[in-house]
């Protein structure tokens, strides 16, 4: 009798490290492992105060606050031909000036190198002949696409990119995208061996 609770109790103590291992071993996004189905991963999300405004075969749109940002907008994304989420991406509120997008831009780029260390690679620069002098040059850059502006995290379990974008010609925000890399790595495996 005593043999068969011992035979359980470690059954259960490994199940508990086998379990703790694997969601140890994936990127996390507001604490939760990248890992699961979109729908489950939305689920915890939602308990972290996240509220899902559509479900799709291409993923699950959540909106709410992130980093101290509110009227976010959160893109789960599941690994081509798997249902398993390998990727989460933030839309911050749009910005009609360089001063607020810049400045959302470097906030999360300092609250980001507190967590992770310094960037991995940054590029922070405009194209084109002359170099913007105003607010305006510099955001209408950026909504004609000659603005770049990213910087790039290597935590080991994954990839952090942090870049102003746009879309359209209204639409200026900054986006950030936590890249998991065992289920991204997983959902291209098969691609991989085409090359």
């Amino acid at each position: 009798m005593m043999k068969k609770y011992l035979l359980a109790f470690v059954a259960a103590l490994m199940a508990i490290s086998v379990w703790g291992q694997s969601s140890s071993e994936h990127l996390r996004f507001k604490g939760v492992p990248i890992t699961g189905t979109p729908e489950s991963f939305a689920r915890r999300l939602k308990q972290k105060g996240l509220t899902v405004t559509q479900t799709d075969r291409d993923g699950v749109l959540l909106t709410g606050s992130f980093a101290g940002y509110r009227d976010c907008s959160i893109t789960v994304s599941s690994s081509k031909n798997r249902n398993t989420v390998s990727s989460v991406s933030v839309a911050f509120p749009s910005r009609n000036s360089w001063r607020e997008l810049e400045g959302d831009y470097s906030n999360l780029k300092s609250m980001l190198t507190t967590k992770y260390g310094e960037p991995h690679e940054t590029t922070e620069m405009f194209e084109g002949s002359t170099a913007p002098k105003t607010d305006e040059d510099r955001i209408y850059k950026v909504r004609f696409d000659q603005c770049k502006y990213f910087s790039i995290f290597r935590p080991s379990k994954g990839r952090i990119l942090l870049q102003i974008v746009h879309y359209g010609t209204e639409n200026c925000y900054v986006l950030l995208s936590y890249i998991d890399e065992i289920n991204y790595g997983i959902s291209y495996a098969p691609v991989i061996d085409d090359l």
